[in-house]
Order: C-alpha cells, then structure tokens, then sequence
C-alpha cells in the first residue's frame, strides 16, 4: 500500500508542469503553471509579471526586458524608428528565445514569448468565448482536450497612457515576431483581442503591451 502510495505521489508530481529547473535563475512567482491545451507548445496560466490568470501583469516594449513608465520612441532602447530593420537594428524577425525576448529573460527555462505562427495556432485550434473571471473581462480559451486558460483584457501603454481611442480594442498581447513589411518599419505583430473577435495586427514596438508566455 505504502509503494501504491509513493507511486501516485510521484505521478501528481510529474503531472504540474513548470517549465523550469530549479536552479534557473526566476525572478517573481516561481511557480510558473504550464497548461496543456493539445498544442505544439504549453501556454502559461497567467501573464509575464502577474500572480494570478485575471491579473494583467505587468507592460514592455516589444525587446526590452523591463517594464517602465514611458511607452515612446524616445524611450525606446533597441532603435531609433527610422533605424529599425536596417543594420542599426539588432531585432531580425523573431526574438523568441532571445536575449530580447522579456518572458525568456525573466522566467528562464523553455519559457519564451509565443510566435506568430504559434498565436495562430492558439486561435484556430481552441475555443474562445468571452468572459469574466472574478470581474475581469477576457477570453477564456479552450483547447480540444478540455484544458483552459484566460486571456485577460490588457490594452497597451502608448506613452504613459493606455491606449483605448474607440473602446474596443481589450487585449494586447505581444508575439516574438517582428513585421517585415516596408510599410510598417519598425512595428511587430500582436493578438489583438476585441470585443468579439481575436486577431492580427501590427504596431510599434516601442508601445508596451502584455505578455503570454509560452514553453515546451
């Protein structure tokens, strides 16, 4: 009975997740849930800098690394706009895994920031419905094995403002995918998460929008 015991112990332990040895360096909630949503990649419960799934957490420019209070140009660390995707611009077109990438830097482990591809994924291969958790208004997204995580609205930092010019925009959240485009120089691509829909668009990367880390 007592080898029986042992045993589901062991089982339960394997079954959490975290993505993460113990001696990577983490820095704020050092318990970083992986959920399972039959994806190529596990998407975590809560956002970069947040302590529970309905939390917002905290902003960052698109390959910065901290959060900060001013969300411009004039701010911006990793290039000048008129810079930005010449050979004075160090970002080239994903900066997952990277020394750029905030949720690889902070969380350590596999963890990283979702790609495009992988954001595409998470929306044409789950449900999403929106929804409240303990007040929060989000997504709740679903996977084909049953799994759930939220999405929580986030709108994105444009200066020291967040950004809500036609009250529908209600979450932001950035991919490691920089826009390649000779149009939209110096923008990255996002989820932009409406009022009923989920989707695509680009923006400049010196704007702070939120995080949702994702793992192997």
């Amino acid at each position: 009975m007592k080898q029986i015991y042992i045993l589901f112990s062991l089982f339960l332990l394997l079954s959490v997740t975290s993505c993460g040895s113990d001696d990577e360096p983490k820095n704020d909630n050092n318990n970083h849930e992986a959920v399972d949503l039959g994806l190529s990649v596990k998407w975590a419960s809560c956002n970069l800098g947040a302590k529970k799934p309905e939390d917002v957490g905290n902003y960052y420019a698109f390959g910065e690394t901290s959060p900060k209070s001013d969300y411009s140009w004039s701010t911006y660390t990793i290039c000048k706009k008129e810079d930005c995707r010449t050979s004075s611009d160090p970002i080239y077109l994903d900066i997952a895994g990277t020394k750029f990438d905030a949720a690889h830097i902070n969380w350590g482990g596999t963890w990283r920031m979702p790609t495009k591809d992988q954001f595409d994924e998470l929306m044409e291969k789950c449900t999403w419905a929106k929804t409240t958790k303990n007040g929060v208004i989000g997504y709740e997204v679903k996977g084909r094995n049953g799994n759930t995580i939220f999405l929580p609205s986030a709108n994105a930092y444009v200066g020291n403002e967040l950004y809500d010019e036609y009250g529908e925009i209600e979450g932001c959240y950035w991919s490691s995918t920089v826009c390649t485009s000779s149009h939209y120089l110096g923008t990255a691509w996002f989820a932009e998460l409406g009022r009923e829909y989920a989707d695509w668009d680009v923006w400049d990367r010196c704007y702070g929008l939120t995080i949702r880390p994702v793992c192997n």
